[in-house]
């Protein structure tokens, strides 16, 4: 599975991908709950650990992780039902 979601994030070819955009996709396939994967998801992107994110983080967070369930064929959820 890793190296399907690598493969997945390695955009340029070069055997290297973004960390927080692949550590969140992987909090995606987790064996936890919705709930908790989410959490994860996002402390990623909460670098200064404040517990606050900005509008475009939480938006990339998302994006990652629906980029990864639509990749493993599992149900995603959009963004209007998130609201």
């Amino acid at each position: 599975i890793h190296e399907r979601l690598f493969t997945l994030y390695d955009k340029r070819g070069n055997d290297e991908v973004p960390s927080k955009p692949f550590l969140s996709g992987l909090a995606t396939i987790t064996n936890n709950t919705l709930e908790e994967r989410i959490h994860i998801a996002l402390e990623i992107w909460d670098e200064k650990g404040s517990g606050y994110l900005s509008q475009e983080d939480v938006q990339s967070c998302f994006v990652s992780m629906a980029k990864t369930c639509e990749y493993f064929g599992d149900d995603r959820m959009d963004f209007e039902q998130l609201e």
